[in-house]
């Protein structure tokens, strides 16, 4: 014990005293690198997180989903019937699009089925251009018009009604705007930055 303690002395201590500012930078060296690793540790997290979150959003209530390389052909939706017996199920195809008023924000397009999307996925319409006249979400959802978060309009100055022009497949197109969705469930993804159109749109 004695010669650990001579060691100590010879090696650490003495040094230490001798040159306090060279003892002192190893050991803040260290503890800027503990926190570094703490701190990627913690973003990784908060990434993957955010990941599964957007993912769940889009996802919505579906236990699983049936991708392919080039997605899934329409006709072959026919062979995925016998789901009925069990639950439900609801096509989309997902894209994105760079918004061509000027702001180059890009987009996040969900293509859905309205008519029976509600089983899978959640989505609250809180405006539409038909205020006091209800309607479905069918109704509203027509070829080439899109519902988006309420945030989104806002930020491109839009109102139920209004065309949106949009760059999508390289190709600039007008949309019109449906309805604007509450910012929760479906509405959340992609941060908000999203456009709900028809399937087929």
């Amino acid at each position: 014990m004695k010669g650990f303690a001579l060691v100590f002395e010879a090696i650490v201590a003495g040094p230490a005293r001798r040159r306090p500012l060279r003892a002192l930078l190893p050991v803040l060296g260290i503890a800027i690198g503990v926190a570094a690793i703490a701190a990627i540790n913690h973003a990784n997290r908060s990434i993957t997180e955010s990941f599964r979150d957007a993912a769940g959003a889009l996802a919505g209530r579906s236990d699983f989903a049936v991708t392919g390389a080039r997605g899934v052909p329409v006709a072959a939706l026919a062979s995925f019937s016998f789901l009925w017996d069990h639950g439900a199920f609801a096509p989309s195809v997902t894209g994105s699009a760079v918004a061509a008023d000027g702001t180059g924000e890009i987009l996040q397009i969900l293509g859905v089925d309205p008519g029976g999307d509600a089983a899978v996925r959640e989505m609250r319409l809180v405006s539409s251009p038909h205020e006091g006249r209800p309607r479905s979400r069918l109704e509203l959802l027509s070829p080439n018009s899109v519902f988006v978060p309420a945030p989104l309009a806002a930020r491109h100055r839009l109102s139920p009604g209004q065309p949106f022009r949009v760059v999508a497949g390289g190709v600039e197109q007008t949309v019109h705007l449906a309805g604007l969705l509450e910012l929760s469930g479906l509405a959340r993804a992609a941060g908000g930055d999203l456009l709900v159109a028809d399937l087929f749109t």
